[in-house]
């Protein structure tokens, strides 16, 4: 880093002071990147950087297939076809429904997690974006939200997406059980908020902090020596608490993310009051109509007949595709075996054992809790266990009390 960046042991220090949890402009503003690009823009961004002309940089779509036949007496050709990516390309006018179901997390999404529930990732919802932004055949886009929120950077990339497709096709917003923290950041980047009279919406606050087990080493008489270089790198350690120094740089983190937050809603909904509504406040679907968090009341279908209406589109003449699209045998056995191979040597037996004891603490708390509310138990729980990755993140804080 010293010799690309050109820094010598100070300054790099203090890059890395300033860029802990930073916005890209600060990175930027010490020196670690060259430019703030968001992923769309990053062909024409080094058009212009390269002095080249608009439309030289192409790039090569590796590990495609030619021809579309499927020869069934060869194995090798049918399981090649199989491993193909499933074709989600509209035939004629369509609408598109995006899901944010679980958890927001950087990254793929996930079909399990520490709760086996499944998990949406941003980089996973950024594609499906920029794949219904190039396609003129979907005119107007539906986002169906089911989140108690996660991780601060994926609602920030995933509303990034939004609020660049609302800038040219219609995007209102559905809300299913919970649009809560991070997954009301994503719903202030569409246009047009439905919500049903029992959703929970809202939560406009940051929760901060970090898993400490300090405690229960000493109990178990367990010695941690942690080893690490540079000026952060101790802050997500297990095996220490915060000192009130590093308290107060994740309570400056959090005002940093707080104040986005608030802006993004402020812009989003400018009719919204954040003096009644903001500071972590929750409200079912009727209370937030009334306090302009959301616009109606109704569900998918409502929205689905209201856009299309709004489109002048004749039900029967228009396909509906669902996005993220179907995943590929590729990823689903990716996804399968992926624990497996990141599992260290003679891991695998651990990580199995890791898997049980995550389904037997599940199952007990799904039996604590009942049936009905786990979902929501679930998924709250899986967003504040990111703590162990980040200090901060945009979820509804929960305590469960067992007498």
């Amino acid at each position: 880093i010293k010799t690309g960046r050109k820094m010598d042991d100070a300054k790099l220090d203090e890059a890395m002071r300033q860029s802990w949890m930073a916005l890209g402009d600060t990175a930027k503003k010490v020196g670690l990147i060259d430019a703030v690009v968001d992923l769309p823009d990053l062909t024409s961004h080094l058009e212009k950087y390269l002095s080249v002309p608009e439309g030289s940089i192409t790039w090569p779509p590796y590990g495609t297939d030619e021809g579309v036949g499927i020869d069934v007496s060869n194995p090798l050709s049918m399981f090649s076809k199989m491993m193909r990516e499933p074709e989600t390309a509209p035939t004629r006018e369509s609408l598109a429904i995006v899901h944010i179901n679980g958890p927001i997390v950087d990254g793929e999404s996930s079909s399990g997690g520490f709760m086996g529930e499944a998990s949406i990732g941003s980089d996973t919802v950024r594609r499906a974006i920029a794949e219904i932004e190039d396609e003129p055949l979907i005119k107007g886009v539906i986002v169906r939200i089911d989140s108690p929120g996660g991780s601060a950077t994926a609602s920030e990339v995933i509303w990034q997406g939004l609020n660049r497709l609302s800038a040219k096709k219609p995007v209102w917003i559905s809300v299913g059980a919970m649009a809560a923290s991070g997954g009301y950041y994503c719903l202030v980047g569409g246009q047009k908020v439905y919500v049903n009279p029992s959703s929970i919406v809202g939560s406009i606050g940051v929760v901060g902090g970090k898993v400490s087990m300090s405690g229960l080493y000493e109990k178990l008489k367990v010695h941690v020596h942690g080893r690490e270089r540079g000026p952060m790198g101790r802050m997500l350690a297990a095996s220490t608490p915060w000192t009130e120094q590093e308290q107060q740089l994740v309570r400056a983190k959090m005002q940093e993310t707080y104040d986005l937050f608030a802006k993004r809603v402020s812009d989003g909904r400018r009719e919204i009051d954040l003096s009644k509504t903001a500071e972590g406040r929750l409200f079912t679907g009727e209370a937030a109509v009334k306090n302009r968090m959301a616009d109606k009341l109704g569900g998918l279908d409502d929205c689905l007949t209201d856009l299309a209406a709004e489109l002048k589109m004749t039900a029967g003449e228009y396909e509906i595709l669902e996005y993220p699209g179907p995943k590929s045998m590729r990823e689903v056995i990716g996804e399968s075996i992926g624990g497996f191979a990141a599992a260290p040597i003679g891991g695998v037996g651990s990580k199995i054992a890791e898997s049980a004891g995550s389904q037997m603490l599940s199952g007990a708390l799904r039996e604590i809790v009942g049936p009905k509310n786990w979902p929501q138990v679930r998924d709250q729980l899986s967003a504040l266990m990111q703590l162990r990755k980040q200090p901060v993140v945009l979820t509804s804080p929960r305590a469960i009390l067992v007498k």
